[in-house]
Protein backbone atom coordinates (compact mmCIF):
# COMPACT_ATOMS: atom_id res chain seq x y z
CA UNK A 1 0.00 0.00 0.00
CA UNK A 2 2.85 2.25 0.88
CA UNK A 3 4.32 1.62 -2.33
CA UNK A 4 1.20 2.15 -4.48
CA UNK A 5 0.67 5.80 -2.18
CA UNK A 6 4.66 6.63 -3.34
CA UNK A 7 4.18 5.69 -6.93
CA UNK A 8 0.64 8.03 -7.04
CA UNK A 9 2.72 10.93 -5.24
CA UNK A 10 5.40 11.19 -7.23
CA UNK A 11 3.11 10.70 -10.86
CA UNK A 12 0.70 13.77 -9.38
CA UNK A 13 4.27 15.76 -8.87
CA UNK A 14 5.10 14.43 -12.32
CA UNK A 15 1.88 15.48 -13.99
CA UNK A 16 1.81 19.11 -11.94
CA UNK A 17 5.50 19.92 -13.18
CA UNK A 18 4.50 19.10 -17.06
CA UNK A 19 1.31 20.85 -16.81
CA UNK A 20 3.21 24.31 -16.32
CA UNK A 21 0.81 26.37 -17.84
CA UNK A 22 -2.17 24.67 -16.20
CA UNK A 23 -5.83 26.74 -16.53
CA UNK A 24 -6.00 25.76 -12.69
CA UNK A 25 -3.70 25.52 -9.74
CA UNK A 26 -2.35 21.94 -9.00
CA UNK A 27 -2.05 22.64 -5.29
CA UNK A 28 -5.28 21.95 -4.36
CA UNK A 29 -8.53 20.26 -4.99
CA UNK A 30 -12.15 21.92 -4.24
CA UNK A 31 -15.48 21.27 -4.76
CA UNK A 32 -15.66 24.62 -6.78
CA UNK A 33 -12.90 23.39 -9.49
CA UNK A 34 -14.88 20.17 -9.79
CA UNK A 35 -17.87 21.56 -10.37
CA UNK A 36 -16.23 23.55 -13.40
CA UNK A 37 -14.52 20.17 -14.40
CA UNK A 38 -18.01 18.42 -14.36
CA UNK A 39 -19.98 21.29 -15.99
CA UNK A 40 -17.28 22.47 -18.82
CA UNK A 41 -13.77 21.36 -18.26
CA UNK A 42 -14.11 18.05 -18.99
CA UNK A 43 -15.95 18.76 -22.62
CA UNK A 44 -13.68 21.55 -23.23
CA UNK A 45 -11.31 19.99 -25.73
CA UNK A 46 -8.52 22.59 -25.14
CA UNK A 47 -8.18 20.98 -21.34
CA UNK A 48 -5.63 18.04 -21.56
CA UNK A 49 -6.24 14.97 -20.30
CA UNK A 50 -3.38 15.08 -18.12
CA UNK A 51 -5.25 17.95 -16.30
CA UNK A 52 -7.98 16.28 -16.12
CA UNK A 53 -6.61 13.02 -14.68
CA UNK A 54 -4.37 14.71 -11.62
CA UNK A 55 -7.85 16.53 -10.75
CA UNK A 56 -10.12 13.51 -10.51
CA UNK A 57 -6.80 11.79 -9.24
CA UNK A 58 -6.68 13.99 -6.05
CA UNK A 59 -10.26 14.23 -6.19
CA UNK A 60 -11.03 10.33 -6.01
CA UNK A 61 -8.48 9.87 -2.83
CA UNK A 62 -9.41 12.51 -0.93
CA UNK A 63 -9.85 12.37 2.73
CA UNK A 64 -13.00 14.72 2.04
CA UNK A 65 -16.41 12.95 0.88
CA UNK A 66 -17.81 15.64 -0.44
CA UNK A 67 -14.34 15.81 -2.34
CA UNK A 68 -14.81 12.08 -3.59
CA UNK A 69 -18.30 12.17 -4.41
CA UNK A 70 -18.16 15.84 -6.83
CA UNK A 71 -15.08 13.64 -8.32
CA UNK A 72 -17.34 10.91 -8.99
CA UNK A 73 -20.07 13.19 -10.21
CA UNK A 74 -17.84 14.62 -12.82
CA UNK A 75 -17.15 11.63 -14.40
CA UNK A 76 -20.81 10.32 -13.79
CA UNK A 77 -21.76 13.03 -15.34
CA UNK A 78 -19.22 13.23 -18.44
CA UNK A 79 -20.67 9.41 -19.47
CA UNK A 80 -24.19 10.48 -19.20
CA UNK A 81 -23.61 13.32 -21.44
CA UNK A 82 -21.50 11.05 -23.80
CA UNK A 83 -24.36 8.03 -24.25
CA UNK A 84 -26.60 10.65 -24.97
CA UNK A 85 -24.74 12.28 -27.65
CA UNK A 86 -24.04 9.08 -28.75
CA UNK A 87 -27.87 8.16 -28.92
CA UNK A 88 -28.82 11.75 -30.55
CA UNK A 89 -26.48 10.83 -33.41
CA UNK A 90 -23.88 13.69 -32.33
CA UNK A 91 -20.08 12.94 -31.68
CA UNK A 92 -19.61 11.92 -28.24
CA UNK A 93 -16.99 14.61 -26.61
CA UNK A 94 -12.96 14.30 -26.33
CA UNK A 95 -12.36 10.75 -24.76
CA UNK A 96 -10.82 11.77 -21.49
CA UNK A 97 -9.31 8.08 -21.08
CA UNK A 98 -10.51 7.85 -17.90
CA UNK A 99 -9.90 4.42 -17.36
CA UNK A 100 -6.27 5.20 -17.68
CA UNK A 101 -6.64 7.14 -13.93
CA UNK A 102 -4.74 5.23 -11.07
CA UNK A 103 -6.88 2.64 -9.32
CA UNK A 104 -9.81 3.77 -10.27
CA UNK A 105 -11.05 -0.17 -11.47
CA UNK A 106 -10.19 -1.04 -7.75
CA UNK A 107 -12.07 2.13 -6.17
CA UNK A 108 -15.37 1.83 -8.16
CA UNK A 109 -15.93 -1.64 -7.90
CA UNK A 110 -15.23 -1.38 -3.85
CA UNK A 111 -17.13 1.31 -3.49
CA UNK A 112 -20.08 -0.51 -5.29
CA UNK A 113 -19.53 -3.63 -3.50
CA UNK A 114 -20.05 -2.10 -0.67
CA UNK A 115 -22.60 0.11 -0.92
CA UNK A 116 -24.27 -2.79 -2.63
CA UNK A 117 -23.59 -5.25 0.93
CA UNK A 118 -25.06 -2.38 3.49
CA UNK A 119 -28.43 -1.94 1.14
CA UNK A 120 -29.05 -5.48 1.59
CA UNK A 121 -28.28 -6.35 -2.23
CA UNK A 122 -30.65 -3.90 -3.65
CA UNK A 123 -30.82 -0.31 -4.88
CA UNK A 124 -32.16 2.33 -2.41
CA UNK A 125 -34.98 4.05 -3.45
CA UNK A 126 -33.55 7.64 -4.64
CA UNK A 127 -36.30 10.24 -3.73
CA UNK A 128 -34.36 13.25 -5.52
CA UNK A 129 -35.76 16.76 -6.36
CA UNK A 130 -36.24 17.54 -9.74
CA UNK A 131 -35.66 21.23 -8.58
CA UNK A 132 -32.51 20.99 -6.48
CA UNK A 133 -31.40 18.78 -9.30
CA UNK A 134 -32.22 21.92 -12.05
CA UNK A 135 -30.68 24.33 -9.52
CA UNK A 136 -27.26 22.38 -9.62
CA UNK A 137 -27.01 21.46 -12.98
CA UNK A 138 -28.21 25.72 -14.69
CA UNK A 139 -26.61 27.73 -11.59
CA UNK A 140 -23.70 25.10 -10.85
CA UNK A 141 -24.75 25.55 -7.39
CA UNK A 142 -23.08 22.47 -6.45
CA UNK A 143 -22.21 18.90 -8.11
CA UNK A 144 -24.45 16.73 -9.52
CA UNK A 145 -24.08 14.11 -7.16
CA UNK A 146 -23.19 15.06 -4.11
CA UNK A 147 -22.29 13.62 -0.64
CA UNK A 148 -25.64 13.73 0.68
CA UNK A 149 -26.77 10.77 -2.21
CA UNK A 150 -25.63 7.54 -2.04
CA UNK A 151 -23.08 7.74 -4.78
CA UNK A 152 -21.88 4.35 -5.19
CA UNK A 153 -25.39 3.98 -6.90
CA UNK A 154 -24.25 6.15 -9.58
CA UNK A 155 -21.14 4.11 -10.55
CA UNK A 156 -22.55 1.27 -13.02
CA UNK A 157 -22.86 3.85 -15.69
CA UNK A 158 -19.41 4.77 -15.43
CA UNK A 159 -18.28 1.06 -14.81
CA UNK A 160 -20.02 -0.15 -18.03
CA UNK A 161 -18.47 3.12 -20.24
CA UNK A 162 -14.89 2.45 -18.99
CA UNK A 163 -14.48 -1.63 -18.65
CA UNK A 164 -16.68 -2.70 -21.12
CA UNK A 165 -16.84 -6.39 -21.56
CA UNK A 166 -15.65 -6.78 -17.94
CA UNK A 167 -16.74 -9.87 -16.44
CA UNK A 168 -17.00 -8.26 -13.15
CA UNK A 169 -18.71 -4.91 -14.43
CA UNK A 170 -21.03 -8.14 -16.21
CA UNK A 171 -21.92 -9.46 -13.17
CA UNK A 172 -23.14 -6.40 -11.46
CA UNK A 173 -25.81 -5.25 -14.64
CA UNK A 174 -27.43 -8.64 -14.37
CA UNK A 175 -28.03 -8.81 -10.45
CA UNK A 176 -28.73 -5.27 -10.53
CA UNK A 177 -31.22 -3.74 -13.57
CA UNK A 178 -34.37 -5.22 -13.35
CA UNK A 179 -35.61 -7.00 -15.70
CA UNK A 180 -38.84 -5.58 -16.23
CA UNK A 181 -37.08 -3.08 -17.38
CA UNK A 182 -35.74 -4.27 -21.05
CA UNK A 183 -35.14 -1.14 -22.21
CA UNK A 184 -32.97 -0.63 -19.80
CA UNK A 185 -31.12 -4.01 -19.51
CA UNK A 186 -30.63 -4.14 -23.67
CA UNK A 187 -29.28 -0.83 -24.07
CA UNK A 188 -26.16 -1.40 -21.10
CA UNK A 189 -25.80 -5.00 -22.44
CA UNK A 190 -25.02 -3.04 -25.92
CA UNK A 191 -23.04 0.19 -24.30
CA UNK A 192 -21.15 -2.47 -22.34
CA UNK A 193 -20.48 -4.86 -24.83
CA UNK A 194 -21.37 -7.63 -23.36
CA UNK A 195 -21.70 -10.77 -25.57
CA UNK A 196 -21.71 -13.36 -23.07
CA UNK A 197 -24.77 -16.30 -23.68
CA UNK A 198 -27.10 -15.00 -21.04
CA UNK A 199 -27.04 -11.29 -22.63
CA UNK A 200 -27.19 -13.30 -26.13
CA UNK A 201 -30.44 -15.02 -24.89
CA UNK A 202 -32.01 -11.70 -23.45
CA UNK A 203 -31.95 -9.98 -26.14
CA UNK A 204 -33.56 -12.68 -28.76
CA UNK A 205 -36.26 -13.16 -25.50
CA UNK A 206 -37.17 -9.74 -25.68
CA UNK A 207 -37.27 -9.85 -29.77
CA UNK A 208 -39.29 -13.08 -30.18
CA UNK A 209 -41.68 -11.95 -27.71
CA UNK A 210 -44.56 -11.16 -29.75
CA UNK A 211 -46.01 -8.44 -26.32
CA UNK A 212 -42.32 -6.85 -26.82
CA UNK A 213 -43.10 -2.82 -27.39
CA UNK A 214 -41.27 -1.37 -30.41
CA UNK A 215 -38.97 0.48 -28.71
CA UNK A 216 -37.50 -2.71 -27.06
CA UNK A 217 -37.78 -5.25 -30.17
CA UNK A 218 -36.31 -2.73 -32.17
CA UNK A 219 -33.43 -2.19 -29.87
CA UNK A 220 -33.10 -6.08 -28.88
CA UNK A 221 -33.07 -6.54 -33.26
CA UNK A 222 -30.14 -3.88 -33.36
CA UNK A 223 -28.51 -5.67 -30.79
CA UNK A 224 -29.00 -8.96 -32.56
CA UNK A 225 -26.87 -7.17 -35.64
CA UNK A 226 -24.02 -5.96 -33.40
CA UNK A 227 -23.07 -9.30 -31.32
CA UNK A 228 -23.81 -11.72 -34.34
CA UNK A 229 -24.54 -15.29 -33.40
CA UNK A 230 -25.99 -18.77 -35.05
CA UNK A 231 -29.16 -18.00 -32.43
CA UNK A 232 -29.31 -14.85 -33.51
CA UNK A 233 -29.76 -14.83 -37.23
CA UNK A 234 -32.14 -17.91 -36.50
CA UNK A 235 -33.94 -15.43 -34.09
CA UNK A 236 -33.95 -12.36 -36.70
CA UNK A 237 -35.40 -14.76 -39.45
CA UNK A 238 -38.69 -15.90 -37.78
CA UNK A 239 -39.28 -12.81 -36.93
CA UNK A 240 -39.59 -11.37 -40.16
CA UNK A 241 -40.64 -14.50 -41.66
CA UNK A 242 -43.97 -15.08 -39.09
CA UNK A 243 -44.66 -11.14 -39.14
CA UNK A 244 -44.43 -11.59 -34.89
CA UNK A 245 -43.76 -7.68 -34.82
CA UNK A 246 -45.97 -4.99 -37.44
CA UNK A 247 -43.74 -2.02 -36.11
CA UNK A 248 -41.96 -0.81 -39.27
CA UNK A 249 -38.86 0.83 -37.74
CA UNK A 250 -38.28 -3.06 -36.05
CA UNK A 251 -38.29 -4.33 -39.99
CA UNK A 252 -35.94 -2.34 -41.24
CA UNK A 253 -33.62 -2.77 -37.80
CA UNK A 254 -34.20 -6.27 -38.64
CA UNK A 255 -33.26 -6.17 -42.24
CA UNK A 256 -30.08 -4.17 -41.17
CA UNK A 257 -28.60 -6.13 -38.56
CA UNK A 258 -29.07 -9.70 -41.03
CA UNK A 259 -27.26 -7.54 -43.70
CA UNK A 260 -24.03 -7.39 -40.60
CA UNK A 261 -24.41 -11.19 -40.67
CA UNK A 262 -22.75 -10.95 -44.33
CA UNK A 263 -22.96 -14.15 -46.30
CA UNK A 264 -24.90 -16.15 -43.88
CA UNK A 265 -27.63 -14.19 -44.69
CA UNK A 266 -27.65 -14.59 -48.28
CA UNK A 267 -30.17 -17.04 -48.64
CA UNK A 268 -32.78 -14.34 -47.07
CA UNK A 269 -32.03 -11.59 -49.43
CA UNK A 270 -36.10 -12.30 -50.91
CA UNK A 271 -37.43 -12.65 -47.84
CA UNK A 272 -35.71 -8.78 -46.63
CA UNK A 273 -36.82 -7.42 -50.08
CA UNK A 274 -40.31 -8.54 -49.47
CA UNK A 275 -40.21 -7.20 -46.44
CA UNK A 276 -39.10 -3.76 -47.04
CA UNK A 277 -41.06 -3.49 -50.05
CA UNK A 278 -44.64 -4.41 -47.71
CA UNK A 279 -43.39 -1.89 -44.95
CA UNK A 280 -45.92 1.05 -45.40
CA UNK A 281 -45.27 3.71 -43.76
CA UNK A 282 -46.65 7.88 -43.91
CA UNK A 283 -43.90 9.14 -41.55
CA UNK A 284 -41.32 11.14 -43.76
CA UNK A 285 -38.10 9.99 -41.21
CA UNK A 286 -39.00 6.33 -41.80
CA UNK A 287 -39.71 6.99 -45.56
CA UNK A 288 -36.18 7.96 -45.48
CA UNK A 289 -34.56 5.07 -43.31
CA UNK A 290 -36.67 2.48 -45.35
CA UNK A 291 -35.20 3.91 -48.60
CA UNK A 292 -31.67 4.23 -47.22
CA UNK A 293 -32.21 0.36 -46.10
CA UNK A 294 -33.24 -0.77 -49.35
CA UNK A 295 -30.17 0.56 -51.05
CA UNK A 296 -27.46 -1.25 -48.59
CA UNK A 297 -29.91 -4.37 -49.57
CA UNK A 298 -29.16 -3.40 -53.14
CA UNK A 299 -25.26 -3.30 -52.59
CA UNK A 300 -25.46 -6.75 -50.21
CA UNK A 301 -27.04 -9.03 -52.82
CA UNK A 302 -24.61 -7.67 -55.58
CA UNK A 303 -22.37 -8.97 -53.13
CA UNK A 304 -23.64 -12.02 -52.21
CA UNK A 305 -26.68 -13.22 -54.16
CA UNK A 306 -24.45 -16.03 -55.94
CA UNK A 307 -24.37 -17.78 -52.25
CA UNK A 308 -28.12 -17.66 -51.83
CA UNK A 309 -29.33 -21.50 -51.50
CA UNK A 310 -32.35 -20.41 -49.91
CA UNK A 311 -35.94 -18.51 -49.92
CA UNK A 312 -36.12 -16.80 -53.42
CA UNK A 313 -38.93 -15.30 -55.58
Amino acid sequence: MKTLLRILVILLVSMSLVACSSLFDHSSVNVKKLIWLERDGIFDPEVPNTEVHALLTKGLYHRDPKIVACSISAIFWYVRMSDTAAVMGNPRPRDRQLADIPGIYDLFIGLWDEGWTKSGGKLPDLQRSAETFMDRLLHKTDCILTDQDPVWVSLMSPLVYLFPGDEKVHEIVWKTIPHVNPDGLLSVLREGKFDSPISQKHRIDILTNPETKEISATLAAKSLGVFRSEDGLEALVTVLETGIHAYVPTKMTIVDSMMKYEEEAAPYIAVMRQTLDSALTDDEEEIERKEDVQWQLKWFEEDYAEETDGPSD
